[in-house]
């Protein structure tokens, strides 16, 4: 690993580990405290939800380290849609209640045009139904990150694979961009997991779901818009995929709402039949290590 690499990851973790007691008691002012989960057994008492400002703010911090040291990381478009998504996040934690879905899939979409729309190259080489295909997937990229969002341990567990299987696609196509994000994804998931792992002292939250899953969804268009085979890489983020699917045809089947939170996701379902905590994220963590090495297998 480069020193400026080394700087990246070390960064975004000592900040995520070491501004989380600010994060903590910011939390305890608003009140953004999540209540018992009765569809999550180890749920069982109020716990902080702004742990997603943690990782957000340390991913930014390292990328303004690397970038001050002369190496261009990250992109403004994708820095702009960041702080969009964070801010849904952070007002949903903060006010606890539900918001329009409609509102929050067209702030979605935008966040996600955006990233597609500054991709190097799709304007000129990409048709306008690939082009939406693009926006549409993007924007279930940040909601697969946020439906994986429901137990101890296992959002982050699973950023932290999806981000190193990243770090492998950036060194294959040159990008330095792919590369320091997902070194700065992987760190602030680090220092963010050692507050987050069972029993957790504080959730990611919205914020820290949404600002994970722009912030995957922005490496996954990123790499797709130069990578020679670019649906392989889909591949990287199917087990966060596949559990949005799992929970919404379970729920659609039962005639509820899909958007509605339940105990139909696949974690849940593992974790409710006795299952630790800890074992469903290494299940979890195993598959998309498993996803991401095939994906980096046909680049290689």
């Amino acid at each position: 690993m480069s020193t400026a690499g080394l700087l990246s990851i070390s960064v975004a973790f000592v900040w995520a580990t070491a501004f989380m007691p600010v994060v903590l008691r910011l939390a305890a002012v608003l009140g953004a405290i999540a209540l018992p989960n009765p569809h999550v057994r180890t749920h069982l008492s109020g716990t902080p939800v702004l742990g997603g400002l943690a990782i957000v703010s340390a991913v930014l911090a390292a990328l303004l380290v690397v970038w001050s040291a002369g190496i261009g990381v990250g992109s403004m478009s994708y820095i702009c849609a960041l702080i969009l998504m964070a801010t849904l996040g952070f007002y949903k934690d903060v006010k606890q209640s539900d918001l329009s879905p409609y509102l929050q899939l067209a702030i979605q979409l935008t966040a996600s045009s955006i990233l597609v729309l500054s991709a190097e190259g799709v304007l000129e080489h990409w048709s306008v139904p690939a082009l939406a295909a693009l926006v549409v997937g993007a924007a279930l990229v940040i909601n697969a990150f946020n439906f994986l969002d429901v137990m101890d341990g296992l959002a982050g567990t699973v950023s932290i694979v999806v981000a190193i299987s990243f770090v492998g696609v950036g060194i294959f196509i040159g990008s330095a961009q792919i590369t320091f994000v997902a070194l700065a994804l992987a760190g602030a998931c680090g220092g963010f997991l050692l507050w987050n792992r069972p029993p957790a002292w504080v959730f990611m939250g919205d914020l820290g779901s949404f600002g994970i899953g722009l912030t995957v969804a922005y490496m996954l268009v990123t790499a797709i818009s130069a990578a020679p085979i670019s649906l392989v890489l889909t591949s990287l983020v199917a087990v966060p995929v596949i559990e949005v699917f799992i929970a919404a045809v379970s729920r659609i089947a039962a005639g509820r709402s899909p958007l509605r939170g339940d105990a139909s996701h696949l974690s849940l379902r593992l974790l409710n039949k006795g299952m630790s905590p800890w074992a469903v994220s290494a299940i979890f963590a195993t598959c998309t290590a498993a996803t991401g090495l095939f994906a980096l297998a046909v680049l290689y």
